[in-house]
């Protein structure tokens, strides 16, 4: 029998019955994980400056069609590399540079399920 992956709850609630951290299985950990590992900046993670999509130095960037397809492939390269659970169709990267946002739409499987996930979130200037 495989062995089932599980994360821990990043809202750090306690789970009502045993009052310990609760844990995220299944597609909701792999969305966490996901979200996680493309929030990550160079260096943010010790000695691994390698594990990163580097999403926020792309903020100020100019908008061309290159940028967006890097972009993408760097994302999955990225996903492929780092969250085996995840087995990604599609992402899709909307850069808006007038207003410093980056829109991320990753839809994504978890085997055996043949149903497909999304993930969406924003990247923006926070300054």
């Amino acid at each position: 029998m495989a062995k089932t992956r599980t994360d821990l709850d990043l809202n750090f609630e306690a789970h009502p019955n045993t009052a310990d951290v609760s844990k995220l299985t299944g597609e909701n950990a792999v969305k966490r994980s996901l979200r996680n590992l493309f929030n990550l900046n160079r260096f943010d993670k010790p000695f691994h400056p390698e594990i990163t999509a580097d999403i926020r130095s792309l903020l100020f960037e100019n908008n061309d069609p290159f940028l967006e397809t890097d972009l993408k492939e760097k994302l999955v390269k990225l996903a492929n590399r780092y969250e085996p659970r995840a087995n990604i169709t599609k992402v899709s990267v909307n850069l808006t540079p007038d207003e410093n946002i980056v829109s991320i739409k990753v839809l994504f499987n978890v085997p055996p399920s043949v149903m497909i996930e999304t993930v969406t979130f924003n990247l923006e200037r926070i300054r």
